[in-house]
């Protein structure tokens, strides 16, 4: 069985050998008499595939060990190699086939090209294939696209580079085996991506300069290829993981351990999907995403490659959609994106200008020959996704839901449309509307409050609001159309989730090290002993904890941190080290950059460089590598400090103002006063036994190692930045009731049973599993404060999901639920509310709101308590970093926390979306940010 529990079997494999005895007799007894030689039980194995998300319909994750009849060979000086390949006697036929042919596809090898990446937030320097169909344009893959480019609601832009700055974007048509030379051309711009995942995995960039006339376009064949016909795929195979190909020695007998370089793989066409795309059965990896499927005796071009599992099913876009969007040119629609890269500015009504490099309309392009009419180059978008395998899934509704659309059907007729069709067709219409960011279901709300009404939400630019208004129209299918000015959230979706979605494809996903984690230093499981629980709370009681916690350390203090820029924290930390204590920070590279002038903060950057000059080797600290490869995907969130190796101090608060606020006793003693600062739980604990104090510090010391062995000490980053206004990050909140009662300080002694969570440990299950277990075990009551509960429809993830639907379960059959969410500027309430609606929560009577709740507490049945860092989001249920504790059975821990619980309840109010004006976020894709506008990581302002 594979990671995800399906029995593995041989059927395709079947299926595939029954076809080669009809297609290719030379191949099939050598096959066969190979197959023959391996029990069914050794000959199929894991996956070795380009798949990342939902598969095409009836994909079986599958694969046989042997590579049969089917060898990649090396590209040496833009022509087929057989010096050091990998060819087997099954494989003879084929080499010799190959060769025979060779002279009329060789001329397109050099057109085929590695599209390569500079500066880039993701860790990475290439992202897939790409080759010309014109003598300046390039034709890639949505998924590879959209790891370098985004839609920003009016046009196709390029991604920012690490730390914001500028990405470089371009196509190396060398890249190959034991040769240095370079033949690379810079992508000017992006000429279109499809979006729609139930279209074609399709994108198309532009070149800055045409690469000449020895790199010709290679033509499109006039019909779609037969079941049976002789191809070639030409592409960059990347490395795989083990979690993609477990048979890693025999990859690396096949590849020669040599990777990312040019490779021709032989191969046959065969039987179209159900979903209508071309498949071949040629040997691919990751990096293949892209590639040319040539046909061998014709030298056209009859597919483009964008997934496949390994030696049996193989998916591409055949010849015929890609003519057809070369012949319907899309992007010059009216209610499309033209054409814009470096040299277009949009002309400040939303509309986009677009100019050739010559200042005349783009010329028409003749895509059999490559040809353009007159002296224009031609111009259009490019737009690359990442997707390896995945050419279908839900986009309307993304999961299931538990509400039944009861629409009647209409009399005499077909039922009526359901919000899943009333989406889809949305997306049909409205999806490249300029200004228009995402499209989802979701409900009307009335007055503020939500309505069982459903409706298609349309998330669109603030300054776009009307005119999108005025296009997309009042309804679709039945259901109301609501315009809604984009969040920062949807902001972070519609950048974030296509590379969440194709994570694994362009390097395996995080490179977490569970495999290093398994001794009893690392053990996640409950333990008991004896400790001395320091419970408190913030506002009023946050940084006085935390004071005395710091300034007790006599040997070390170990941080893991998301944010820390309190100027009153680190001069706590320089004294502790002033008197000898050794200070080890592993922290999240949000803030390493950031130049303020307030205050209450400071500077990261020559902070520490001041730090390392003045305490040697008593300080040290890193910025963990995020992104593809990195340790985590996009924030290092935890909050834990380990002192001593004995003792450790666990938060939901980060080391900033807002979470540590430094009240004067006059504030503190003026109990009719609104403290500033964020509600917040935290935990000291003390033990006679380290046992706990250990883990955690074991945890942060491998996050340490592993960055310094994988990264440099810069920030490696899947950060999105944006340019919000200054006025609205200087806007006062929503002003809150003055809680009845100030929290003291509890400290709790005696025996104890404790979990420690962490992810993203085993893929999120380290957390989901223990958490589902605490929530279903509830009898008579469950509180839970956390800021926002946001699953995203577009990309399901399947842990939330579960966690979403066992709340709302219990829910149901308790006496006492009560759910508290946060509500401020950047607050995800509405689809918070939303989302809990649709998986059946009556949010009127359970749900109750207030402003700077920063918590992410549980109470169950008043005995167990559930106390951490987890924000109920995708990646911070799953592959971000945090850590949280249950403590089991412990009545007086449960009965601290719930008094602070309702005290918050007592001062709540109704769930209600305050109906405040469009706070105009936009995504950061200039040089600098405009006039009035202030450029920050999303992350900053809406915790992912």
């Amino acid at each position: 069985m594979d990671e995800t529990g399906r029995t593995l079997s041989g059927k395709r494999l079947d299926a595939w050998l029954a076809e080669l005895r009809q297609t290719d007799q030379a191949v099939f007894g050598d096959v066969e008499s190979k197959r023959a030689e391996v029990t069914s039980e050794t000959a199929v194995s894991g996956v070795i595939t380009e798949s990342l998300g939902a598969a095409p319909s009836g994909l079986e994750f599958e694969t046989i060990v042997l590579r049969t009849g089917r060898p990649v060979l090396p590209i040496r000086g833009d022509r087929v190699s057989t010096e050091g390949a990998f060819i087997e006697s099954d494989s003879i036929a084929v080499v010799k086939r190959l060769r025979e042919h060779e002279h009329k596809f060789a001329r397109f090898i050099p057109s085929v090209g590695r599209i390569d990446v500079a500066n880039s937030m993701f860790a990475i320097d290439w992202v897939g294939t790409g080759w010309l169909v014109a003598q300046d344009v390039v034709v890639t893959n949505r998924h590879v696209a959209e790891l370098v480019a985004a839609w920003n609601g009016g046009r196709f832009v390029f991604r920012p580079g690490k730390n914001g700055a500028r990405l470089g974007i371009s196509i190396d048509f060398k890249h190959e085996v034991d040769d240095a030379g370079e033949a690379a051309f810079e992508v000017e711009s992006v000429i279109w991506i499809e979006r729609d995942p139930f279209k074609a995995d399709i994108a198309l960039l532009k070149l800055k300069t045409s690469p000449g006339a020895n790199r010709m376009p290679v033509p499109l064949a006039a019909a779609d290829a037969a079941p049976g016909k002789d191809v070639v795929v030409i592409g960059y195979p990347a490395r795989a993981t083990p979690k993609a190909i477990p048979e890693q020695e025999l990859m690396e007998r096949i590849f020669a351990g040599r990777y990312d370089i040019k490779r021709i793989a032989p191969g046959q066409v065969r039987v179209p999907s159900p979903d209508k795309w071309s498949t071949h059965d040629c040997t691919t990896l990751g990096g293949n995403s892209g590639s040319a499927v040539i046909d061998m005796r014709s030298g056209e071009a009859v597919a483009l490659h964008f997934a496949g599992a390994f030696l049996i099913d193989n998916y591409a876009v055949p010849a015929s959609t890609v003519r057809k969007y070369l012949a319907d040119r899309p992007w010059e629609s009216p209610l499309r994106p033209s054409p814009v890269g470096r040299d277009n500015r949009d002309d400040g009504g939303g509309a986009v200008t677009r100019q050739s490099r010559t200042g005349q309309a783009p010329a028409r392009v003749d895509m059999a020959t490559g040809q353009a009419g007159g002296a224009v180059s031609f111009t259009i978008p490019l737009h690359i996704s990442v997707s390896l395998g995945a050419p279908v899934f839900d986009a309307g509704s993304g999961r299931t839901s538990n509400r039944v659309d009861t629409r009647p059907a209409t009399a005499g007729g077909p039922r009526a449309a359901t919000i899943e069709d009333a989406v889809g067709a949305a997306r049909d219409q409205f999806t490249n509307i300029p200004g228009v960011i995402s499209l989802r279901q979701g409900y009307l709300f009335l007055n503020g409050a939500i309505t069982q009404q459903r409706c298609v939400v349309v998330a669109a630019e603030a300054h776009a609001i009307d005119r999108v208004r005025s296009t997309v129209g009042e309804s679709i299918d039945g259901f109301p159309v609501d315009v809604r000015p984009a969040s920062a959230e949807d902001l972070a979706e519609s950048a974030l989730a296509p590379n969440l979605l194709q994570l694994e494809a362009s390097g395996g996903g995080i490179g977490y090290d569970d495999n290093n984690r398994t001794t009893e230093k690392f053990s996640l499981e409950p333990m008991q002993g004896q400790m001395e629980v320091i419970c408190h709370v913030g506002p009023e009681r946050s940084w006085p904890e935390l004071q005395d916690f710091i300034a007790g350390a006599r040997r070390t203090l170990v941080t893991a941190m998301y944010e820390f820029n309190a100027k009153h924290i680190a001069d706590a930390v320089q004294r502790s080290m002033d008197e000898g204590v050794k200070f080890d920070a592993t922290l999240d590279g949000m803030l390493a950059e950031k130049n303020e002038t307030d205050r209450e903060l400071f500077n990261q950057k020559p902070t520490f460089r001041r730090w390392e000059t003045r305490f040697g080797n008593r300080f040290s600290f890193v910025y963990v590598p995020e992104g593809v490869g990195g340790l985590i995907w996009n924030a290092y969130h935890i909050k834990v400090t380990v002192r001593d190796s004995a003792s450790f101090w666990l938060s939901s608060g980060n080391w900033k103002p807002s979470s540590q606020p430094k009240n004067s006793a006059r504030v503190l003693s003026d109990d009719t006063a609104l403290l500033p600062g964020n509600r917040e739980w935290h935990v000291v604990v003390k033990e006679r036994e380290p046992v706990l104090a250990q883990r955690f510090q074991s945890h942060i010391q491998a996050d340490h190692k592993f960055t310094l062995e994988h990264a440099e000490r810069e920030t490696i980053s899947a950060t999105v930045w944006v340019d919000v206004p200054i006025a609205a990050l200087e806007a006062a909140v929503e002003e809150a009731r003055v809680p009845r009662k100030r929290m003291p300080t509890q400290t709790l002694s005696g025996s104890m049973r404790v979990q420690p969570l962490l992810t993203p440990d085993h893929k999120g299950a380290a957390y989901c599993k223990p958490v589902l277990s605490l929530i279903r075990s509830a009898e008579q009551q469950l509180w839970f404060q956390i800021p926002y509960i946001t699953p995203n429809p577009n990309a399901p993830v399947e842990f939330l999901d579960e966690l979403v639907a066992a709340l709302v379960e219990t829910a149901g059959r308790v006496d006492d639920f009560r759910l508290i969410l946060r509500s401020d500027t950047f607050s995800s309430l509405q689809k918070s509310l939303e989302a809990l609606q649709d998986a059946g929560l009556d949010t009127e009577t359970h749900v109750r709101q207030i402003p700077n709740s920063h918590t992410k507490g549980m109470i169950v049945d008043r005995r167990h308590t559930l106390i951490g860092s987890h924000n109920w989001s995708g990646p911070g249920v799953t592959i971000n970093r945090d850590a949280s504790l249950i403590f089991f059975d412990n009545p007086e821990v449960a009965a601290y926390y719930a008094e602070a619980f309702d005290i918050d309840w007592e001062r709540a109010r109704e769930p209600r979306v305050r109906e405040a004006p469009a706070l105009d976020i936009r995504l950061a894709t200039t040089e600098a940010p405009p006039a009035g506008y202030k450029r920050v990581p999303l992350e900053s302002i809406t915790e992912l």
